[in-house]
């Protein structure tokens, strides 16, 4: 996919006639030779009227397809991009072209919930913040929260904000944010000047679709040692010297295996949980900010985190909630988790678009570029076919030049050939 002139958005069909329990939209990229895959976002962060870099690919689902929607447009947009200097990470990633596939689950493909919240829950730019009590008496080890729009499509809840200050422009801020404790699951809207709970407009290409509400459908899991492969859990300060890379104890799948990156607050005991992006599309200079940013590959996951003074690993402020629960938080836990959909949870359906990208992908040798370098142009002015015709008969003048000296060589050696005959 191309985030500057590439289609968007994109139909990617499904099989199941159903709305699916869990979408997750790989996004590969390539970094000095290295393949890297980042998670798409269940909605766009902003718009491109701020003048820094933007962008994901986000993505929309209902029960016969997936859209994929990325930048259109704009020389800022990116497919992928971790935040430039804002960030500390292994690399600076700033990408407008990658390969994506969508991986589908049903919900039976999942063990059973051990939480369900499927009925009167609605949150919306007039009522930005909610926060739902659950039983579980722990941390669960996976939360959905599914945004069903009125159209029928339904979008995903986030972990960052990577803008949060009131804009009194054109600007749009969209996305749900939610933050999960041992009790309760917490949700926050942005509810200033023309933000939206979901959104995808203004620099996605053709596509406008803004929603003021949505009904919330949340499912959490505790999942069963087999189904975890790997869990590592570190504490992490802002400024801490961290070289952004947890090493895998096997090699990840990635037709399978799932990646979760969970940011918790260390500050307290019953801290909250936010799920890290990956891709961070960052407001005005100077804004204030949070989020963590990661990828993968089959050996390492990597992260990337903020480094400047108004960058903070969780921060729920602003234009978020409309103040309700403010976070500001430099001193957390991070936890990487993989879990394999080979035991309880089943990957049913992994729909490789790669085919598609190269149909969208012009191959080099049939641009209008490289064509005109290989074809002489008709020029019809006099003074063009003059230095034409010049240049023909020198050529042909050399040539029989050549061709003359030869000849009296070749007419002796054939007489005297004949003479012995």
């Amino acid at each position: 996919m191309d985030a500057i002139s590439g289609t968007s958005p994109i139909t990617v069909s499904h099989p199941f006639n159903e709305i699916p329990a869990k979408v997750d939209v790989q996004v590969k990229v390539i970094h000095c030779g290295q393949e890297y895959i980042f998670p798409g976002l269940g909605s766009i962060q902003r718009d491109n009227d701020i003048s820094t870099p933007y962008g994901g690919v986000a993505y929309t689902y209902n029960e016969t397809s997936v859209l994929l929607i990325v930048p259109r447009g704009k020389t800022t947009g990116r497919i992928i991009y971790t935040g430039g200097s804002s960030y500390n990470g292994v690399f600076d990633g700033s990408f407008i072209t990658g390969k994506v596939r969508v991986r589908v689950w049903r919900l039976f493909d999942w063990p059973k919930p051990d939480f369900v919240h499927n009925c009167n829950l609605s949150i919306s730019t007039d009522e930005p913040y909610k926060l739902l009590t659950h039983s579980l008496r722990r941390q669960p080890d996976f939360v959905t929260v599914q945004l069903i729009l009125n159209d029928g499509f339904v979008a995903d809840g986030q972990g960052i904000t990577t803008v949060t200050e009131d804009d009194s422009g054109t600007n749009h801020v969209c996305g749900v944010l939610f933050g999960i404790s041992t009790t309760s699951i917490t949700l926050w809207v942005p509810s200033k000047n023309r933000d939206y709970v979901i959104c995808y407009e203004d620099g996605w290409g053709a596509i406008a679709r803004v929603y003021d509400s949505a009904l919330v459908v949340i499912r959490a899991w505790v999942l069963s040692s087999a189904d975890v492969i790997q869990r590592d859990s570190f504490p992490y300060s802002r400024g801490d010297v961290f070289m952004g890379t947890i090493p895998l104890i096997c090699n990840l799948n990635p037709d399978n295996d799932i990646v979760i990156v969970e940011v918790k607050d260390a500050t307290i005991s019953d801290g909250k949980v936010f799920y890290a992006a990956g891709t961070a599309s960052l407001g005005k200079i100077n804004d204030p900010f949070g989020g963590v940013v990661f990828g993968y590959n089959q050996t390492d996951v990597l992260l990337w985190t903020p480094s400047v003074t108004n960058g903070h690993l969780i921060y729920v402020d602003g234009i978020w909630g409309d103040g309700t629960e403010t976070m500001e938080i430099n001193n957390v836990r991070i936890s990487v988790t993989i879990v394999s959909s080979t035991n309880s949870v089943k990957n049913v359906a992994a729909i490789n678009i790669e085919d598609l990208v190269q149909d969208l992908t012009v191959s080099k040798k049939t641009t209008t570029k490289h064509v005109r370098s290989l074809t002489s142009a008709y020029d019809p002015r006099p003074s063009a076919r003059a230095i034409g015709t010049v240049g023909v008969t020198l050529l042909c003048l050399v040539l029989g030049l050549i061709v003359l000296a030869d000849c009296d060589l070749l007419i002796r050696r054939f007489c005297l050939k004949n003479d012995r005959n």
